[in-house]
């Protein structure tokens, strides 16, 4: 095998072909790859190469790089192509009618094999009758490597790791895919990527019999759902938007991932739902009617050929025979949601951004892959069979390498939901003394805990429990001419003690972040400017929320009110009430200064 080309692209005077020769021509020169490409007629590999050196600034490539004529109607030219190369990145489709002989040459040869495919039925017909052969020869076969599906099911699996690795138990992942394109010139799919389709829909009654087969197991998920309409509108990070059903291969290779993670490695599984992002309720009424009409037509043999004869018709335009624009492709970006839902009921907000997804980012993706089976092969997870990408790729530096591509992983915030909350009142008066707090639940009839202080020149205050009325926590001022300083207690009911710890703030002053020490945890208070919203976090790692107050709105007139929401059930909540108490009490020393000042 060392005698071999280290990359053979297969199907190189496609329109897809085309890009991937491109990026493979650059990432040659970057790694030092011999390479080849290979297709039916030896005339057109060399027009591809030319336009690809045009296009890359990379001189000589006809010359330099192998061609191999190979036809997939000739099952021996296919098995001499195999042998002529170490990976071969297949970008013929569509795959259920030329993929599987393919994947037989590459067995012969004894050849790892990259595909694009986007088709459910093929890649789980591969997986299930090559799977063990591929396991005996020592091969590794992985499909849909493109926009299908590895955007999906890596960034599923790298939450996973992370969650993982913060002992965050997943319950579900949605995740929601929006296309980013000004108005296209020429369309924004090409018509192979609409052939497949077509013909994946009218055979997708064959997927209940093969699932059957593929997944011998029943898997158990967990029991958390959120009941969804099948279209509906929803809001992440401030931003609104219609949701469907994604009909793309993300669910069937994401469910394909988890299967093997359960049988394989004894991780649990996790439920994955994909949606398409919508930006309009008349985008929405477009995509139905069209989408009703497609699958209409998918189900017997005249509407089939209708589409396959007049796809913008049907398409109202987005697809052509042409395909998009080399121009139209580099305007356009794609961004992927994930919203995940932990059993605590925390919710994580990752985001997934890159390039044109459909060619510009699937060059880069499949090719990124070739060269971790060829740099990383030993991070794989066994030395030969039928994947996914998060199987395969899941534990190599292919999110390291993306993101150098233009491709970026973003964990863009923590959105949790509140364990308990309540509701802090200060009393209107309190004489000579700093500050005196009722604490009540979330309805504000009952009062849970009372914080009464004692009459000084500093902040000194005991917090009781109620009903019974038992000290549980205490805070003392230490006077401080600038920055806010103070001892708390907190009596540890499991071990009968009390616990101390301090806080302090944060240089400058006008941060308004406060550290928060106990019981050798460090903690983070920081009030977000321009907000009436305070938040508590973990100080190594900064995105985990674990309590956040907001200021009322009718404190401006009255005493102050605090909304407190705790996130977990990590620390005392009176950690957390005893926080508020602080920053209420220094935030009126600063008022008081600017008055004085002024």
């Amino acid at each position: 095998m060392s005698k071999r080309l280290d990359v053979l692209i297969f199907g190189a005077t496609g329109y897809t072909g085309q890009y991937v020769i491109e990026e493979m021509a650059r990432k040659a020169n970057q790694f030092g790859f011999k390479w080849g490409i290979a297709g039916r007629t030896a005339n057109k590999l060399k027009q591809v190469l030319q336009e690809a050196s045009n296009v890359t600034g990379i001189e000589n490539l006809t010359s330099n790089v192998d061609t191999i004529v190979a036809n997939v109607t000739n099952q021996q030219s296919l098995i001499d192509m195999c042998a002529h190369t170490k990976v071969l990145v297949n970008c013929v489709g569509p795959y259920r009618h030329y993929g599987e002989p393919v994947v037989q040459a590459c067995l012969q040869a004894r050849t790892h094999y990259i595909d694009i495919c986007g088709e459910p039925q093929f890649l789980e017909t591969i997986q299930l009758k090559y799977d063990s052969q591929a396991q005996e020869r020592e091969i590794t076969i992985v499909g849909s490597c493109g926009l299908d599906s590895l955007i999906a099911d890596l960034g599923a699996e790298t939450i996973r790791q992370e969650c993982e690795q913060n002992n965050f138990e997943i319950a579900l992942i949605e995740s929601y895919l929006a296309l980013n394109a000004p108005q296209a010139t020429r369309g924004l799919i090409h018509f192979a990527t609409w052939e497949a389709a077509v013909y994946g829909l009218h055979h997708a009654n064959e997927l209940k019999a093969l699932r059957r087969k593929l997944f011998e197991q029943k898997l158990p998920y967990s029991k958390h759902k959120i009941e969804r309409k099948s279209i509906f509108k929803t809001t992440i990070q401030g931003k609104s938007f219609w949701a469907v059903p994604f009909p793309g291969s993300d669910k069937s290779v994401v469910q394909r991932t988890q299967y093997f993670n359960y049988t394989k490695l004894n991780k649990k599984p996790i439920r994955f739902q994909p949606y398409f992002q919508m930006p309009s309720f008349i985008s929405v009424v477009k995509l139905v009617f069209f989408g009703f009409i497609f699958s209409l037509f998918t189900k017997f043999k005249l509407g089939m050929q209708c589409l396959l004869k007049f796809p913008g018709l049907f398409s109202a335009g987005f697809v052509t025979k042409e395909g998009p624009t080399r121009t139209d492709c580099a305007q356009a970006s794609f961004n992927m949601t994930f919203v995940t839902y932990t059993e605590d009921n925390q919710k994580l907000i990752h985001e997934f951004i890159g390039p044109d997804p459909g060619y510009i980012g699937t060059s880069k993706l499949s090719i990124g892959c070739a060269i971790m089976l060829l740099k990383e092969n030993d991070r794989l997870p066994a030395q030969g069979g039928v994947f996914t990408p998060a199987e395969a790729f899941g534990r190599t530096s292919l999110m390291k390498y993306l993101e150098k591509e233009g491709f970026s992983f973003i964990r863009k915030t923590q959105s949790q939901q509140a364990f308990r909350e309540y509701i802090i009142k200060k009393d209107f008066f309190s004489g000579f003394k700093a500050g005196e707090f009722s604490i009540y639940d979330q309805s504000s009839n009952t009062l849970l805990y009372r914080l009464e202080s004692r009459y000084g020149i500093t902040q000194t205050a005991d917090l009781y429990a109620y009903p019974g009325k038992q000290m549980v926590a205490s805070i003392r001022n230490l006077w401080s001419p600038f920055l806010y300083d103070a001892e708390i207690q907190v009596f540890d009911t499991i071990f009968n003690q009390w616990i101390f710890g301090r806080i302090t703030q944060a240089f400058p002053n006008y941060t308004f972040r406060y550290n928060i020490q106990y019981a050798n945890r460090r903690l983070i208070m920081e009030h977000r400017p321009f907000s009436l919203t305070t938040e508590i976090r973990n100080e190594q790692s900064s995105n985990y929320v674990l309590a956040q107050m907001k200021l009322s709105l009718s404190s401006i007139i009255l005493p102050n009110k605090y909304d407190l929401q705790v996130y977990t059930n990590e620390l005392p909540d009176v950690i957390y009430l005893l926080a508020v108490v602080a920053y209420d009490y220094d935030n009126g020393r600063n008022r008081r200064s600017v008055q004085n000042g002024k």
